[in-house]
């Protein structure tokens, strides 16, 4: 069936709708990808709307836009991404000796990550949901998440860092989850942060790979 994917803004508008990792979604993709029911971006079918426009957003991580760090096994999971006027400020990660998973993300806007407003909470569930300890690491005030490190496949460890979003000056670094020594490093460029997280899982986290969105188009 011809059409398009169309997402619902903060405004209550639709608009055209392509996927964060730089692809067109096809009507059973655009279905599946809806997370209205969990507080996510709303998507929907228009089955007689002209094709969508060309990508010009970067893809994933703009210092590296096709490699995710980890391995190749378990299957994809469902993107976690932050409504377009919003950032990922923090993450909920399962782990003992290893990352077993990760169980939420955490969205806000510009204006309320300046004020300190809480965030919003995104519940995944990815990997062993019963696995290892459960760890929040939240973003302060004025910052927002714009890097990660992190060795093995499936994920031995996992390191977060805020920046903060006025002036790219590097804020707090999570702890370092799971054991050894963290060595494959994505980051953002410059004014741009996380506004998602994606990658493969099975009983463990087996890769993690994110989508930057520059702050300059959100303030």
């Amino acid at each position: 069936m011809s059409g398009r994917c169309v997402t619902l803004t903060p405004q209550e508008t639709w608009t055209p709708y392509i996927s964060p990792f730089g692809n067109a979604l096809n009507k059973e993709q655009c279905e599946a990808a809806n997370r209205c029911s969990s507080g996510g971006i709303c998507l929907q079918w228009e089955s007689t709307a002209p094709p969508p426009p060309p990508v010009t957003d970067v893809p994933l991580l703009s210092n590296v836009p096709t490699v995710a760090v980890g391995g190749s096994g378990g299957n994809s999971v469902t993107p976690a991404i932050c409504n377009p006027d919003e950032l990922l400020v923090g993450v909920t990660v399962r782990n003992g000796n290893a990352i077993d998973g990760i169980k939420s993300v955490y969205c806000n806007t510009t204006q309320n990550i300046l004020n300190g407003a809480p965030p919003r909470e995104i519940v995944v569930n990815w990997g062993s949901q019963t696995g290892g300890n459960a760890n929040t690491f939240l973003c302060p005030t004025g910052a927002a998440l714009t890097r990660y490190e992190a060795a093995g496949g499936p994920l031995q460890n996992l390191r977060f860092q805020c920046q903060n979003i006025l002036n790219d000056s590097a804020s707090d670094r999570s702890p370092l989850y799971g054991s050894g020594t963290a060595k494959e490093l994505r980051a953002c460029d410059a004014q741009s942060f996380l506004g998602g997280l994606a990658g493969n899982a099975g009983n463990m986290m087996d890769s993690l790979k994110g989508q930057c969105r520059n702050v300059s188009m959100l303030q």
